[in-house]
């Protein structure tokens, strides 16, 4: 059995090859390059490596917008259409990351828990966080034409701040299936059966309206899967955060060890025994010229 790895990359070919190689024998990869990087290094890196699957529309991605929804429903369809195996997981994951269990230890927990899904939600239509709701009741324009990243910034930030402090509201609910169902927040990072997966990326594709709507939303990439997965059957296997008080987005991420800060935090060698202690599968963020000493020492124990 293997485990179908979504993975979205813009830099750092080296790092990529290296996850790969991580996992190579317990999955398959369906990766994503952004369209606004050379894609020649990301193939050089990964040649003759037999399963691995670039996809073939690639997206000018932009950071906080619906264009980071396309990349994940383009590597889900990828994966789902290949029909190589039948995956016990669909996992989500960028390039940057790396794993800190061993793989036998990855697909133990996969297979011992068969029916669960390792995806976190939040309520945001029932938050008594006014931040969190304008998310959703709001207007945010992230993905911009441009290929220049000072450009797309400029043009997002003028856009937003005009857009934001307009008077002017969205529904706190989303459509789908024809009826106003609750919108939930959570991580970008997770591992869903099959079935959760297929189940996904049809409602996704059928939904007009529920596509329109996370146009339009703040980071969608962090609602859209949260939100048809907890207003499906699904939800009964996966982890609702039960509050209505915002508990951050560390607590919705449930495979991965990240620190946020001004920028998400790079670890390197010196942070190799907070990685083995958080407990976690995967850590994010890893770098060729930061981690190579960390992940030497991960590998280490990870094929002891």
């Amino acid at each position: 059995m293997k485990i179908a790895c979504l993975v979205s990359v813009y830099r750092d070919p080296q790092q990529l090859a290296r996850l790969v190689e991580s996992l190579r024998e317990i999955a398959d990869f369906y990766i994503h390059i952004d369209k606004r990087v050379d894609a020649k290094p990301f193939y050089e890196a990964l040649v003759g490596v037999a399963n691995v699957e670039f996809v073939k529309n690639r997206v000018n991605v932009s950071w906080g917008g619906f264009s980071q929804v396309e990349v994940i429903v383009g590597m889900l369809e990828c994966a789902i259409k290949s029909k190589k195996t039948k995956y016990v997981r669909v996992l989500s994951l960028t390039g940057m990351d790396f794993p800190i269990w061993p793989n036998e230890k990855i697909i133990d927990e996969f297979r011992r828990n068969g029916d669960k899904e390792y995806i976190s939600g939040f309520n945001i239509t029932k938050s008594l966080s006014e931040r969190q709701k304008r998310k959703i009741n709001k207007y945010w324009y992230f993905d911009q034409p441009y290929r220049s990243l000072m450009a797309k910034k400029f043009a997002r930030l003028m856009m937003n701040t005009v857009s934001t402090n307009l008077p002017v509201t969205k529904d706190i609910r989303v459509e789908i299936g024809g009826v106003k169902k609750d919108v939930y927040f959570g991580s970008d990072y997770w591992a869903i059966t099959l079935d959760c997966a297929v189940y996904l990326l049809n409602s996704f594709k059928e939904e007009v309206k529920f596509r329109e709507y996370f146009k339009t939303a703040f980071a969608p990439s962090e609602l859209f899967a949260q939100t048809i997965i907890f207003n499906s059957k699904f939800r009964a296997n996966a982890y609702l955060y039960d509050g209505h008080k915002f508990p951050g987005l560390i607590k919705l991420t449930p495979l991965h060890y990240i620190v946020y800060g001004a920028e998400v935090k790079v670890f390197t060698d010196g942070d190799y025994w907070e990685l083995v202690d958080s407990g976690k599968m995967f850590f994010r963020k890893a770098s060729t010229e930061k981690s190579g000493a960390l992940m030497d020492k991960l590998d280490v124990i990870r094929h002891h």
